[in-house]
Order: C-alpha cells, then structure tokens, then sequence
C-alpha cells in the first residue's frame, strides 16, 4: 500500500471544469446586472443609494435585484468569487463598478454648468435686444430726420418753382435772331 493519505474531507467536492464556468457564469451574470442599473442610473442621474459598494454587500444583500430576476441563477458565495479563476476574471471589472457607484457623474455638476451656459446666452440674448432696440431708436431718429429734409427740400423746390413762374411772367421770351 502507497503511504498517500486520502483526504476523506474532501472527496465530494467538483472541480470540474463545469462548475467552473456555471459559478463563473453566476458571477458574471450578477455583476452584468448591477453594471445594467449602475449604467441605467448614471444616465438619468438617479442616485446609487441601496447598490452594493463591497464585496460582501454584493454576494449577500439581494436588496438591489430586481423581483424578476431569479435569485439562484446569480448567487454565489465570496469563497467562489475568490477561487483565483473567478478573481483574475472579474475583480477589475467588479472594483471599477464599486467605483462608479462611490463616486456617481455629478448631476448638479453637469446642471450647474447648463445652467452657467443658460445664463451666459440670457446677457448675450438682452445686449442683442438693447443693441437692436438702439439701433431701432436711431434708424427712427434718421427716417424722421430725412422726412423733415425731404419736406423742407420739397417746400423749398415749390417756392422756387413759383418764383420762377411769377418771374416767367413778367420776363418775356425773346428768342434770338429776331
């Protein structure tokens, strides 16, 4: 007999490449989920208040899943996502998305800035209106201006045209060679 203990403790344990990739499909599946409501909710700006931002919040609190999602197709326990195929598979990806979970796109950031630009357009919208209302005022100034010289022109015109014809009048046409 060889001297090789069997590890009785052990010997209902699989480590087949099977459960390998369920457990790793699980895995994925449950991060794939909270990516979807993290991405969801960054779009809209809605808070990530109830989303895990740990690990052991991620594999035990099931709070943040949907009713409609079964629960058995995404658990898994810690010691599974820590097996070293698991854990070089997926810790980035995982620790990225506690990361946008932390730290979420500032609503009030990106609002304060729209609004900055709101304002900004607002002073350029009323300088155009005072500008253009100036320019309205002065463009009267001068039509009334040029209508005052047109009447006066037109008056001036009209006395000269009877003047010339009163002397008309009196001066008689003597052509020439006569």
């Amino acid at each position: 007999m060889s001297n090789e203990k069997i590890n009785a403790g052990h010997k209902n344990v699989d480590t087949s490449e099977e459960k390998k990739t369920a457990a790793s499909a699980r895995i994925d599946k449950r991060i794939t989920l909270l990516d979807d409501i993290v991405m969801e909710r960054e779009a809209t700006f809605t808070s990530m208040e109830g989303l895990p931002t740990k690990l052991t919040e991620f594999t035990t609190k099931n709070d943040w899943v949907a009713a409609d999602i079964d629960l058995k197709s995404i658990t898994f326990t810690r010691g599974t996502y820590y097996q070293k195929w698991n854990k070089e598979k997926f810790e980035t990806r995982l620790t990225k998305l506690f990361e946008r979970i932390k730290n979420p796109k500032r609503m009030n950031d990106e609002v304060k800035i729209l609004n900055d630009q709101i304002n900004d357009l607002r002073l350029i919208n009323q300088n155009l209106m005072e500008a253009n209302h100036k320019l309205d005022r002065k463009l009267s100034r001068e039509v009334a201006l040029l209508k005052n010289q047109l009447k006066a022109s037109l008056a001036a015109n009209k006395r000269l045209h009877e003047q010339l014809q009163r002397k008309a009048d009196v001066v008689t046409f003597k052509p020439k060679g006569n």
